[in-house]
């Protein structure tokens, strides 16, 4: 693998270009990594170029590398994909889709007055040894080596394009879920009735956001909806039995809204930091009152009330009705 340095993309392009007897073609690539490094320190300076020229595939993914760097993503084996940041890339549309990965969408968002970018984050093996690093050299490169790589969640910026915060795995799937980006999941929660976990395999995925504006006072009705089939029981509950099922589904849309519900609390209060969308909501229905929120729409943010509604549908149960691996008398219908 051939690297090349400058002061800017341009100029490391060119220095490249000197070790390959190939003319360099922007369009062909396929994935972009900012080291954790780099977008701590801000973005804003090396974005002009993926703008201003017309040869850039804008819907090129785009990813940060938590604690570690951007040649150690690329240097990391993995053990499927020839080409590891290939694997990245597939490994989105495997686990569910994500749809706001791509540079178009993190332009766009970083050009507008309310939205906030965000990206997807991996981590590679040894990461927590590589953020001590300072000089991002080899050392990391050679710890990614040792292990592999993996999605870890959503990290998200601020207006100046410097790393405000980082959503783990599990939230930054709901938040997928709640912007409309996601086409299935497998949700998990504790059945108290049953002694045990219960997966559902939940596809079509819906969202939906409701603004209600009462004088000053803002609310959002969110309402996550889906249906799926049961891939995993461990309940002594009787899956045939369509009480039991209630029963799951009432846990199942409980623990998702309560997440739900965490997730979008803290992004309130510690970070102020509306990444779900709810900006545009208020705009399509309230667009006379949003010009003079658009102002200060942190503060209005963070001081909204948020009520989170989930209706998760349980079509089909498996192939069996209770686990077959329990005793008649420990069933409970």
């Amino acid at each position: 693998m051939v690297w090349g340095q400058g002061h800017d993309l341009l100029e490391a392009a060119q220095e490249l270009q000197t070790r390959l007897s190939r003319k360099i073609f922007l369009g062909h690539r396929r994935a972009i990594f900012i080291g954790e490094r780099l977008a701590q320190h801000g973005l804003t300076h090396i974005l002009d170029e993926y703008t201003r020229n017309p040869d850039l595939r804008l819907r090129g993914d785009i990813f940060m590398v938590r604690g570690g760097t951007a040649r150690a993503a690329l240097l990391a084996p993995h053990s499927f994909e020839r080409l590891p940041a290939l694997a990245d890339v597939k490994a989105l549309k495997t686990t569910g889709g994500p749809s706001d990965v791509t540079l178009r969408d993190f332009l766009i968002a970083a050009s507008s007055e309310t939205s906030i970018p965000t990206m997807q984050v991996i981590e590679l093996g040894g990461s927590e040894s590589e953020s001590g690093n300072d000089d991002g050299g080899s050392e990391n490169e050679n710890s990614a080596q040792k292990g592999d790589r993996k999605i870890v969640g959503t990290a998200f910026f601020d207006k100046h394009l410097r790393l405000m915060g980082f959503l783990p795995l599990k939230e930054a799937i709901l938040r997928q879920w709640m912007i409309g980006g996601l086409s299935h999941q497998f949700v998990t929660s504790f059945i108290p009735q049953g002694g045990g976990y219960v997966t559902l395999d939940a596809i079509h995925l819906h969202s939906s956001i409701e603004p209600v504006l009462q004088g000053t006072q803002l609310t959002f009705f969110v309402t996550l909806k889906g249906r799926g089939t049961v891939r995993e029981n461990e309940t002594n509950l009787d899956l045939t039995q369509s009480k039991s099922l209630r029963i799951i589904e009432t846990y199942l849309n409980q623990d998702t809204a309560q997440s739900a519900q965490r997730m979008i609390e803290k992004m309130q209060s510690r970070y102020q930091a509306d990444i779900f969308g709810f900006d545009q909501s208020v705009h399509r229905k309230y667009p006379q009152a949003w010009k003079s929120m658009r102002r200060n729409w942190p503060s209005h943010f963070a001081s909204a009330r948020v009520v989170v509604n989930v209706k998760l549908v349980i079509r089909r149960s498996g192939l069996t009705g209770p686990s077959l691996e329990l005793q008649p008398d420990d069933i409970k219908g």
